[in-house]
């Protein structure tokens, strides 16, 4: 048997749950490999940091805008 996790008046499906959960772990592995590779440009140039942090921020918000979260 699998686990499976209900909530009190949820009607969702343990398959549901299973695709959301897939799709919030990618976010969030397309978030850290975001900020991982800001970090890497940060050491690697010589850039304003502000910049650079602007380049970042645009980033985050296009990933969020593409799974539709706003």
């Amino acid at each position: 048997m699998t686990p499976m996790q209900f909530f009190e008046g949820s009607k969702t499906k343990p398959e549901r749950l299973g695709r959301k959960r897939e799709l919030a772990e990618r976010r969030l592995a397309d978030l850290a490999l975001a900020v991982r590779q800001h970090e890497d440009t940060a050491r690697r140039l010589n850039v304003s940091p502000a910049a650079n942090d602007r380049q970042l921020y645009r980033r985050l918000r296009r990933l969020r805008q593409i799974d539709g979260v706003r």
